[in-house]
């Protein structure tokens, strides 16, 4: 508020500063400046700082701000021009009391009298022409300030929403292979729940951050890898490959991860022979790119067109994040499913 108050004042300052110094520059040259005209000038320059303040103060008070442009428009032609009659019985005052010139009001006509009104009142509907434009102006740009305040905070909202179903939706396929041990392999199960739960706190740890390092994101699928390979013993094979110029990159938290549970539930698991699950990430100049490859066809929750919670739940987060700046791909080649990502880069280096 103090920056705005100072703001207003250096601009009444220089603009009747500016205004006066034109007037004054003009008599100069035509050889009719004097000690006189000049303290004239000066009482001007400060009847046109208080009036026009004068005029502020009742546009303010009257709400006039909030107005439309078409509704402004005929207040503010009448209220100038009652302060422009202001100024000019100020100027002539100043002419008569200040320069001397006392036969002023009784030469003065209505010609010369309008004149001199319509003059002021140029003057008064530019000052209001300026001030209007910087206050909508200022109120567009708080309103644009507001929207977008509101969008960032429906995005966190709905991006908050699909982290809180990732969660779930992992541990349920996580509990689901260690039951599948209890009755077969009882030590491994255990051993498989001790597995869980490290991946489930490092699971949590980066539900709760934006973006998380591609490192850390591959880590954890080379955990949970690890505990499906227990179940799935040799019909899954899995690979996960990064160039090391990856390192430092920054993903949505789970993204990956995401992809590797559908492709083992949907595609891997539904195979007799079992298959193969490989995660290959590289980078450009500008772009990063992940890709999912498994074993399998396309059918199902699998499909492009799907709705379920590892497909949706990826394509909604990368719109929600980056913008349209994002693409993901779904694809059947050569007897496997492809997924593939690419997004902007961002570092944490």
């Amino acid at each position: 508020m103090q920056r705005k108050q100072l703001a207003y004042w250096v601009a009444q300052f220089s603009g009747w500063g500016f205004y006066i110094f034109i007037s004054g520059f003009s008599n100069y040259l035509n050889n009719e400046l004097s000690r006189p005209i000049l303290a004239a000038f000066l009482a001007l320059f400060v009847s046109g700082i208080v009036i026009s303040h004068l005029m502020r103060t009742f546009i303010v008070h009257r709400g006039w701000l909030k107005f439309s442009l078409l509704k402004l428009f005929l207040p503010v032609v009448i209220t100038t021009g009652f302060f422009a009659l202001v100024l000019g019985v100020l100027q002539l005052s100043f002419s008569a009391l200040i320069v001397g010139r006392s036969d002023i009001f009784a030469s003065l006509n209505f010609s010369n009298g309008f004149v001199i009104w319509l003059n002021w009142w140029m003057i008064l509907m530019i000052w209001c022409l300026v001030y209007f434009a910087f206050h909508f102006f200022e109120r567009s740009r708080n309103e644009e300030i507001k929207n977008l305040r509101l969008e960032a905070m429906r995005t966190e909202v709905e991006l908050n929403n699909l982290k809180s179903q990732l969660n779930p939706h992992f541990m349920f396929n996580s509990m689901n292979s260690i039951r599948a041990l209890i009755d077969e392999n009882p030590v491994i199960a255990k051993e498989s729940i001790t597995k869980l739960s490290n991946i489930l706190r490092n699971t949590l740890l980066m539900g709760r951050k934006r973006l998380v390092g591609i490192e850390e994101e591959l880590s954890l699928v080379e955990d949970y890898l690890r505990l499906e390979q227990v179940r799935y013993e040799e019909r899954l094979r899995a690979k996960v490959e990064m160039d090391p110029s990856c390192i430092g990159c920054l993903i949505p938290p789970l993204m990956v991860q995401t992809l590797v549970e559908n492709g083992i539930k949907h595609g891997i698991s539904k195979l007799p022979l079992g298959g193969e699950i490989n995660v290959i990430v590289s980078r450009t100049d500008r772009m990063l790119s992940i890709s999912v490859e498994n074993t399998g066809t396309l059918s199902g929750s699998d499909n492009p067109q799907s709705t379920g919670i590892g497909i949706a739940n990826t394509r909604q987060r990368l719109e929600l994040i980056y913008e349209g700046k994002a693409t993901f791909d779904l694809f059947a080649s050569d007897g496997k499913v492809h997924a593939h990502i690419t997004l902007p880069i961002q570092s944490n280096l």
